[in-house]
């Protein structure tokens, strides 16, 4: 028997999250995180030439030709850019900075349909002080 009494907002129904259900689904399929493994890179120091070197691969779902950016993860700058290469791989030395990065972040975007994948890439071989938590962002907004 259902209580008249109450007023509909406040009345229970399940109706809502199913609604809701694709809605997530579709916000979960296309997350940055769930393409995450589109890209495998590193970045480390070179101790011989002082430049921090990113290198890696991007998956079967990225086309040959991509652009990769690096930026740095702390305050967003651009570091550099490169297209990947016929085998989907790349390389770059990043431009000389006043410090190393400790952590960087490497956006993949496909030419095929412009679309968007990042990682966040720690820098091997950065200051000690990269260790510590406060060197990582707590969170960033990705896009508006």
């Amino acid at each position: 028997m259902k209580n008249t009494n109450i007023p509909p907002h406040r009345r229970k129904s399940r109706l809502g999250l199913l609604a809701l259900a694709p809605l997530m689904t579709v916000m979960a399929l296309n997350s940055p995180l769930a393409n995450a493994a589109a890209i495998n890179a590193t970045a480390k120091l070179d101790a011989k030439t002082g430049k921090v070197v990113v290198a890696g691969k991007t998956a079967a779902t990225v086309d040959a030709g991509a652009r990769i950016s690096v930026y740095d993860a702390v305050n967003h700058i651009t570091l550099y850019t490169v297209n990947t290469t016929a085998k989907k791989t790349f390389t770059m030395s990043l431009l000389a900075t006043t410090t190393v990065p400790c952590l960087v972040r490497v956006e993949a975007t496909n030419p095929k349909d412009n679309s968007q994948t990042e990682i966040l890439v720690p820098v091997a071989g950065a200051d000690k002080s990269c260790k510590t938590s406060a060197a990582v962002p707590a969170c960033a907004i990705l896009k508006p």
